[in-house]
């Protein structure tokens, strides 16, 4: 008997695994050289459809955030 994970009621069987390494390196490639900021992963159902990556810039004598 093979268990499977907790749904609810009427979710869709999680989709195929084949598309994961793909999703996974462009995760990877919008980490690349980000000193300051967010990656935002969105996912429809089941499905990653959308990476977003925003990047802050520090400008020279940016005094904020140091005393």
């Amino acid at each position: 008997m093979i268990n499977k994970p907790n749904r609810f009621p009427g979710e869709p069987d999680p989709p195929d695994s084949v598309a994961a390494p793909e999703v996974a390196l462009e995760i990877l490639g919008a980490l690349q050289d980000i000193r300051f900021g967010s990656i935002e992963v969105l996912v429809h159902n089941g499905k990653v459809v959308q990476i977003e990556r925003k990047e802050k810039f520090r400008l020279p004598g940016d005094e904020r955030g140091t005393r």
